[in-house]
């Protein structure tokens, strides 16, 4: 968390440059987002971990952050009698994750097992066995990151 923090400071940092804290309104916290949108549009060979085109997303995380920074500045007093900021960003794309169909859940529990008693030695079976539970905390808990989903279903793990 706190490396986001750090990376998407700097992106305030760079938009904002030497204007004062008091002088943030809505009006700059609003052109942030199309400011954000074109940043690496110019820029030939990207960072590392950079996408071209943020995603929603992330501008909304952003934007968050950006106003976190302010409110903060006026709890200590550094925007004088400034309104607080009220702009928001809310994304235009939803993306949700469906849930496992029970067949799917099925290949998946099955297929752990298989591979599990299959396990040439015991260091594999070890390892097998701890992606077992970590898979099942995942899919019990609806805790699902699309890589591992990819991972599992398309995987050479599930073919056998």
């Amino acid at each position: 968390m706190l490396r986001q923090v750090i990376r998407v400071s700097k992106f305030w940092r760079e938009y904002a440059g030497e204007v004062a804290i008091e002088a943030l309104d809505d009006k700059v916290m609003r052109e942030f987002i199309p400011w954000r949108r074109d940043y690496y549009a110019s820029f030939d060979k990207l960072p590392k971990n950079a996408k071209r085109h943020p995603t929603d997303k992330t501008l909304q995380w952003e934007m968050m952050l950006g106003k976190a920074i302010v409110k903060w500045a006026a709890e200590q007093g550094l925007r004088g009698k400034q309104p607080a900021i009220t702009v928001t960003f809310t994304p235009k794309k939803k993306r949700v994750r469906p849930a496992f169909e029970r067949w799917e859940y099925r290949l998946l529990w099955r297929t752990l097992c298989k591979r599990i008693n299959t396990a040439r030695d015991r260091r594999t079976k070890a390892s097998r066995e701890l992606l077992r539970s970590y898979v099942l905390v995942l899919a019990n808990s609806g805790t699902r990151p699309a890589s591992l989903v990819e991972l599992l279903l398309r995987s050479h793990f599930c073919r056998g």
